[in-house]
């Protein structure tokens, strides 16, 4: 509802009325209606500016929460791995602090025994040797077959 200096409109009383003072006033009034939306504007940018930052900001924090979030869980993982692998080395610890593991390692590094045991060695080379008769049988049989070979590749390719 501002109002607006038109001097066309003005009639030629009007204007013989009018001192130089007070048109200067109402083009001041005029301007400071102007120049306060000009600071409306102003504060308007000011406000959009300060929202876009705090919208920055605030995304920020979220990518930042959502990145330790998933190291907090990384690191969960290597420690319940971490844990497992030392159950196991306690486990092998215990295992080896064991009587059974010590005495099957003097068996085996020392070659001692008990003295009610005996120690039996078998040699690889004196062990029974296959039969050779149903194996020989089976080999003639395939040696004296006679059948040509280009039927022998069909056999194989087209019969089961």
């Amino acid at each position: 509802m501002g109002r607006h200096l038109d001097f066309r409109s003005l009639s030629d009383d009007c204007l013989h009325d009018c001192t130089s003072s007070n048109v200067l006033k109402i083009m001041e009034s005029s301007n400071k209606r102007e120049g306060g939306s000009w600071i409306v504007k102003l504060f308007f940018l000011l406000s959009l500016a300060v929202l876009v930052y705090v919208a920055y900001s605030v995304t920020k924090v979220f990518y930042r929460k959502k990145q330790v979030q998933k190291e907090i869980s990384n690191l969960q993982e290597e420690a319940v791995k971490i844990e497992r692998d030392n159950n196991d080395l306690k486990d092998k610890v215990a295992y080896f602090e064991s009587k059974d593991f010590q005495e099957k390692e003097v068996r085996d590094k020392l070659s001692l025994q008990l003295p009610d045991e005996s120690l039996v060695v078998v040699k690889p080379g004196l062990t029974k040797e296959k039969e050779s008769g149903p194996i020989e049988a089976a080999e003639i049989d395939r040696r004296l077959d006679n059948t040509p070979i280009y039927k022998k590749w069909w056999n194989y390719f087209f019969k089961y």
